[in-house]
C-alpha cells in the first residue's frame, strides 16, 4: 500500500521572523518529513535555485511505543518544533512524544463502552506560535464530538508523559550555524568592533589635532593673547604649530594614535599658560567689582541696624562687629593684591586670581547670612497686667455671688398673712 503524502504551509510570506510552530504527528514508528519552498511563481523559479531546505528523520519512536504497548495507554502523539530565525532560516528544533495514561476507573469505563469516540488521525498538523494559529473546522469537529458525552469525559483525568525523541536533520540548502561556528563568528564580530573602535578613536584624535592647529592662527592674532604673552612664547607656539601642520598631511596620514596624541598634548602644553593668563585678565575686573559691591552693601546693612537704638533691635554689637571685621579684612587683602597686580606685566602669572576673590567673597556671604537670618526673640507677657486682670475677675465673681445670694434670700422669705 502506498503511503499518503500530506502537505501543509508552515511559514507564509507574511510570517514574522523569530516565529516558532509545532507540527503534530500521530505515529507509532519512526518516520521522516521534508521541508521545502512551495507555491513559488514561475518567474521566481528560474533564478531561485534548489527548493529543498531539509529532510528530518525522527527515530526512537518505535522502541518507545513497544514499551508502552498497553490497553491503558493511547496512541502516542509526536510534536516537532520548527523555527523561522531572525535571519529568515528555517530550522528543526526538537521532537517529543507524548503518552496519555488512563486510571483504573477510565479502564472500567472503556470496558463498558464509555470512551471518547475519537476518530483516528493519520496525520494532524497543528501550527502554533505567537500568532496561535488553529483550524476552525478542526475545532468545530472536536466540539461536535464532545457534545454527546460531555459529562463522562469531564470526569476522566489523564496523566501525560513526554519523552524526547532522536532527531536527525540533513539541511539541503542554507545550513544553520553550529555552536563552534557561532562562537567563531562572535569572535570575528568582536575583533571587527575593536578595530572600528580604534579607527574611530584615531580619526577623532586626528580631527582634534587638525582643528587645534587651524584655531591657533586666530588665537595668536588675538589682541588680549598678544598682551598676556611674550614674543618668544608666541613664536615658539607658532613654529610648533607649523611643523605639526606639515607633519599631519605627510607622515601623519598613517601615523598611529599615540603619535597624534603626543603632538596634540605638546601644543596644548604650550598654549595652556597663555590661556590661563588671558582668562584671568578678562574675568578679574568683574570679580573685583563683585567683592567690592558685597563689602559696601554689607557695611550699609550693619549701619542701618546700629542706628536703631529701640527695644526692637535684637542684633548684638559683637555679631555686627564680627561681620564688619570680615569686610575690613577682605578689603585690606584686596587692596594689597591689587597693588601687587598693578606692578607686574600682563604676560606674567597673576598674583590676584579670580579663584581667591571668589573664596573671599564666599566668606563675606557666609557671615552676612548668619546675621541676616537671625530671628527675633519671642516676647513674654508682663506679670502686672496678669495680676490686675486676675484681681478684676475675682472682684466681679464676688459681686455676682453676693447678688445671687441676695436674690435667693428674698425669694425664700415666708409669705405675709394679710387677714391677720
Amino acid at each position: 500500500m502506498k503511503n499518503k503524502i500530506f502537505h501543509t504551509i508552515l511559514f507564509d510570506e507574511y510570517t514574522s521572523v523569530g516565529t516558532r510552530k509545532i507540527m503534530s504527528f500521530k505515529r507509532t514508528s519512526d518516520f521522516n518529513f521534508s521541508i521545502n519552498y512551495g507555491n513559488l511563481n514561475e518567474n521566481v523559479l528560474k533564478d531561485f535555485g534548489p527548493t529543498d531546505i531539509a529532510v528530518a528523520k525522527v527515530t526512537g519512536l518505535s522502541d518507545i511505543t513497544k514499551k508502552h504497548n498497553d490497553n491503558g495507554i493511547e496512541q502516542p502523539k509526536v510534536k516537532v518544533t520548527l523555527q523561522l530565525s531572525d535571519s529568515g532560516i528555517v530550522s528543526v528544533i526538537d521532537a517529543v512524544a507524548t503518552f496519555e495514561h488512563q486510571t483504573i476507573s477510565d479502564k472500567i469505563r472503556t470496558f463498558f463502552g464509555v470512551n471518547n469516540n475519537k476518530s483516528d488521525e493519520a496525520l494532524k498538523e497543528v501550527p502554533f506560535s505567537d500568532e496561535s494559529a488553529s483550524s476552525d473546522n478542526a475545532s468545530q469537529l472536536v466540539s461536535g464530538e464532545n457534545n454527546t458525552q460531555t459529562n463522562v469525559t469531564e470526569q476522566i483525568q489523564k496523566k501525560i508523559e513526554s519523552i524526547p525523541l532522536n532527531l536527525e536533520v540533513e539541511y539541503l540548502g542554507i545550513t544553520p550555524m553550529g555552536f563552534n561556528e557561532k562562537d567563531a563568528a562572535i569572535r570575528r564580530l568582536r575583533t571587527m568592533d575593536e578595530t572600528d573602535h580604534r579607527r574611530r578613536a584615531r580619526e577623532e584624535v586626528r580631527n582634534n589635532l587638525e582643528s587645534f592647529v587651524y584655531n591657533l592662527q586666530d588665537f595668536l592674532s588675538d589682541q588680549i593673547v598678544i598682551k598676556v604673552s611674550t614674543d618668544k612664547q608666541r613664536k615658539e607656539l607658532a613654529t610648533k604649530s607649523s611643523e605639526t601642520s606639515e607633519w599631519l598631511y605627510e607622515e601623519g596620514e598613517d601615523a598611529p594614535i599615540e603619535s597624534l596624541l603626543t603632538r596634540l598634548n605638546g601644543l596644548r602644553l604650550l598654549e595652556k599658560p597663555i590661556v590661563y593668563r588671558r582668562d584671568e585678565h578678562t574675568r578679574r575686573p568683574e570679580a573685583v567689582n563683585a567683592i567690592q559691591s558685597a563689602i559696601n552693601s554689607t557695611r550699609e546693612f550693619v549701619e542701618k541696624i546700629k542706628v536703631n537704638t529701640t527695644v526692637e533691635r535684637y542684633h548684638t554689637d559683637e555679631e555686627l562687629d564680627k561681620l564688619l571685621n570680615v569686610c575690613n579684612k577682605a578689603e585690606k587683602w584686596l587692596d594689597e593684591k591689587l597693588t601687587e597686580q598693578n606692578k607686574i606685566e600682563p604676560y606674567v602669572d597673576p598674583v590676584l586670581t579670580t579663584a581667591e576673590i571668589e573664596r573671599m567673597l564666599r566668606e563675606i556671604e557666609r557671615e552676612f547670612l548668619i546675621v541676616a537670618t537671625k530671628r527675633p526673640p519671642k516676647r513674654k507677657a508682663t506679670p502686672s497686667a496678669t495680676n490686675d486682670s486676675e484681681s478684676t475677675n475675682n472682684v466681679n465673681n464676688t459681686d455676682s455671688d453676693q447678688k445671687s445670694t441676695t436674690t435667693q434670700v428674698v425669694k425664700e422669705s415666708p409669705p405675709t398673712h394679710e387677714e391677720l
